[in-house]
């Protein structure tokens, strides 16, 4: 049996500056049967101070590139890509000729004691060739300092990506999009990676200033306190 009067609402690691539109969604179709909503994010920090413990070495090799030149590429910890997929990705970044971070590295498994851990397969000598403009990291990547970068591409692979690629892409317009949802299942072909790649860096000015925009907001609605206490769903 259920029990009463212990629900009050629903809290969620959002902001209105940047899910504004998904917020009013969430208050108009109460799809969890809430009364209240609160929008408590963003959870992580913004600005992240310098860390004590020995830097990643792909962070000394941004260091040494010029601001917004460099793309991140990284499918998380809950995505795996067919090598069949992870060498057309090779190809059209090397073929791009853009400077690139990738971190490549199979799904977490549920069960880290059963099975062993796969390491996808890239073309041969392709490190090597782009040892100048790109570096693959096959390990722990530190996301929150590489994610001070001015561009962000999407490519929808489950759960609530697809939602996030549309809030990227269509609402934001602070990205572009690869693989449309419908196409989930196709394969994504080198020439259009390298399409989407030469893409995002034409566009990086314009993404660059609505990007910044919204930093500032979010910025001053945390010193102001507004994010968690007055930008609520009632």
């Amino acid at each position: 049996m259920a029990l009463q009067g212990f629900f009050s609402g629903d809290i969620y690691n959002l902001s209105r500056e940047i899910e504004g539109l998904y917020l009013n969604l969430l208050k108009k179709e109460k799809s969890t049967g809430a009364a209240k909503a609160w929008a408590l994010g963003p959870f992580n920090p913004i600005s992240k101070p310098e860390s004590k413990i020995v830097r990643h070495e792909c962070l000394d090799w941004l260091d040494k590139q010029e601001p917004g030149s460099v793309i991140f590429v990284s499918f998380g910890t809950t995505s795996s890509l067919l090598d069949e997929q992870v060498k057309e990705i090779a190809i059209g970044l090397e073929s791009s000729g853009q400077k690139f971070i990738w971190v490549l590295r199979d799904a977490d498994k549920g069960n880290i004691f059963e099975g062993e851990a796969r390491k996808p397969e890239l073309p041969i000598g392709f490190e090597e060739r782009v040892r100048e403009k790109g570096i693959v990291v096959r390990d722990w990547a530190p996301e929150l300092e590489i994610l001070g970068h001015l561009a962000i591409a999407t490519w929808s692979m489950h759960s609530d990506q697809p939602r996030n690629a549309v809030l990227v892409t269509k609402v934001l317009k602070t990205g572009v999009e690869v693989r449309e949802w419908e196409l989930r299942d196709e394969l994504v072909s080198s020439m259009k990676i390298e399409k989407v790649v030469r893409m995002l860096m034409d566009s990086k000015e314009r993404v660059g200033k609505c990007i910044k925009i919204m930093k500032l907001e979010l910025l001053e609605g945390t010193m102001l306190g507004f994010v968690s206490r007055k930008r609520l769903i009632v």
